[in-house]
């Protein structure tokens, strides 16, 4: 038998590979356990390989020999009387990190966790999302409100063409409360298919153009979507988008139907529908979270109060419509007349491009992933100056490493800078923290504090909550934890849980377990210190390593997988495969192309 080592972003290294080879004996020991293959794996590479090579550097081999030394994570002793119970925890969470419980008071305990939670905001939540877009478009008749690329809709063309299609729906036989997919690149007909949704009653669900057939066919199903709006040359590449099997609408085709339509618009769609379904990846299948009007306009809310736009601001919105940051860099300018400027994914991807575009459009605030701010100041240290009127930026999706934040700081000293938790489950943003103002924090990965309408709990492994210090489970409570996954009573059922700890709640209040792991410091901010599983996330998507080697393993040649993460300084990361092969005639590109057809592009 033999040991292979495959980067999955890079080529063989055929140095390391004789190294590891050289270890035949303790290979067939590995075979015997998982836990065993990763553990002796990752010490292999640390003690075969030269403490100061690119190879020991990339793994992280000085790092990873001084946390060994530390000692072991002690259980909280004196728990707080509060206990939620009845609730399971992942396994593998890195216990050789020790957190002490702050010598605190009793009362000063309290006080803090008190006001940690203090989040109660009272909001107007009586109307759809469609309705205030359509108050706003009467408004803002010739105002521009989505840019792409080279063309532009205003806000009274925008709603023209989305009354049109919603009409059109209609007729297509699409009712009230139904769950209509949306198939589109980012586009101008994107932005007119969702609002048509919602005119017409119906929630949208937002498909990926890129989705592999059968994570789609299990969407199709779970959602019991009625009809998909796409367009031709998408279609023809799903077997399940047939008129037999779901209502297929394709927008270059049928153009002539929908130009014949009325444009008053409809008043199908009620505040409590759920205006959105996001499925994300889980250990088993992809899950659907529900997001109605008052969880968006919650989180809306909170935008609006604390960054409030200017008269003359233009946005740019930077992610796809299947992520939960979408919802305010979507709805957030619409919904306040302001003008938004998709970026086309290539210059997404392309950090000179990108830099070049923002300060084209004279954009003033924008969301991006930590990778991708790193990968911008490797190419322009300067990368504050290079955009002058930039002044906001909200980072998420991933953690935040020290190095980019030092680099970005020191020449953004008139920028905002803000760390955003998303929770998908809990509604998207969840806490929040100025990067600029960590204190005594600074070298952690600290989130802060909830949102308004948010509460965050942490509980040990049996149940109950922790004091400030302490290490325990990140739950959370909100307006979007209370309707749990759609369609899915299992998964609900072992994620989320009734919500016994929060002193103001309804019957339908749920505490959400979200499997990272934190404390509250004394200051009363949220840190995070890791996961129990081996879900990471990647430009803000959730992917999960085991659920790849689960699936690399499936292959006859492969009689083992392991799959693992590491970040450089700059945050980014770097995924790779360590396979044990039958023989030697695989094919690193077969199984590449197997994998893009068991799961999601991005995973």
């Amino acid at each position: 038998m033999q040991k292979s080592k495959v980067e999955l972003s890079q080529t063989d290294n055929e140095a390391l590979l004789s190294q590891l080879e050289q270890q035949q004996h303790l290979i067939n020991e590995l075979i015997k356990s998982h836990k065993a293959l990763t553990e002796k794996v990752q010490s292999l590479l640390l003690e075969q390989v030269a403490p100061n090579s690119p190879i020991a550097q990339k793994n992280g081999a000085s790092s990873s020999a001084k946390i060994s030394k530390k000692p072991a994570f002690k259980p909280t002793k004196e728990p707080s009387p509060k206990k939620l119970g009845n609730l399971p925890f992942y396994k593998t969470f890195n216990e050789s990190m020790h957190y002490a419980e702050h010598d605190l008071s009793k009362n000063k305990s309290d006080q803090i966790l008190s006001q940690f939670n203090s989040t109660n905001k009272k909001f107007s939540a009586n109307k759809p999302l469609n309705k205030l877009f359509e108050e706003v478009a009467q408004r803002n008749q010739d105002h521009p409100a989505i840019v792409f690329e080279e063309q532009f809709l205003s806000f009274g063309e925008l709603n023209y063409q989305a009354n049109q299609l919603a009409h059109y729906l209609v007729t297509r036989g699409i009712s009230e409360g139904e769950c209509i997919g949306v198939m589109l690149p980012k586009s101008l007909d994107m932005v007119v298919a969702i609002l048509a949704v919602l005119k017409a009653g119906g929630t949208y669900i937002p498909l990926s153009p890129n989705e592999t057939n059968r994570r789609l066919q299990y969407i199709v199903h779970n959602a019991s979507i009625q009809a998909v709006i796409t367009l031709s040359d998408i279609s023809k590449d799903f077997s399940i988008l047939d008129d037999n099997l779901v209502k297929v609408v394709q927008l270059d085709i049928e153009k002539g139907g929908m130009a014949e339509m009325e444009t008053e618009n409809l008043n199908l769609a009620s505040p409590s529908t759920s205006a959105c379904i996001l499925y994300t990846s889980s250990p088993m299948a992809p899950v659907g979270t529900p997001f109605n009007s008052k969880t968006i306009l919650n989180e809306l809310n909170w935008f609006w109060q604390n960054y409030p736009y200017t008269n003359t601001e233009i946005c740019c919105l930077s992610s796809r419509p299947y992520r939960t940051e979408f919802m305010y860099e979507f709805w957030g300018p619409l919904l306040k007349g302001i003008p938004n400027v998709f970026i086309g994914q290539k210059i997404l991807v392309d950090p000179p491009a990108l830099v070049e575009y923002l300060n084209d459009i004279r954009a003033q605030r924008i969301q991006l992933s930590p990778t991708m701010l790193g990968l911008m100041l490797q190419i322009y240290p300067d990368l504050s100056k290079r955009l002058p009127l930039l002044k906001t930026w909200f980072l998420r999706g991933e953690q935040i490493h020290q190095e980019i934040l030092d680099l970005f700081l020191h020449s953004a000293v008139d920028k905002t800078v803000i760390g955003l938790y998303n929770v998908t489950e809990s509604g998207g943003v969840t806490a929040y923290q100025d990067l600029a103002d960590l204190g005594k924090n600074k070298g952690s990965f600290i989130l802060g504090t909830p949102i308004n309408n948010t509460r965050i709990f942490l509980l040990d492994e049996d149940g109950f909550q922790v004091k400030p210090g302490g290490v325990g489970q990140i739950l959370v409570s909100s307006l979007g934890t209370e309707s749990g996954y759609h369609n899915n009573n299992s998964f609900t059922g072992n994620f989320f849980a009734k919500d016994k700890l929060s002193s103001k709640t309804n019957s339908r209040s749920k505490l959400f377990r979200t499997g990272d792991y934190g404390r509250i410091t004394a200051d009363g901010k949220l840190e995070y210190l890791g996961r129990k599983d081996k879900r990471i996330k990647v430009y803000g998507r959730r992917l999960d390593l085991d659920n790849i080697a689960k699936v690399l393993r499936k292959q006859a040649q492969v009689k083992d997988a392991v799959i693992e993460a590491s970040h450089n300084k700059l945050g980014q990361l770097s995924i790779t495969a360590f396979l044990l092969v039958a023989d030697q005639t695989y094919s690193i590109q077969n199984w590449r192309k197997y994998l893009l057809n068991q799961m999601p592009q991005y995973m």
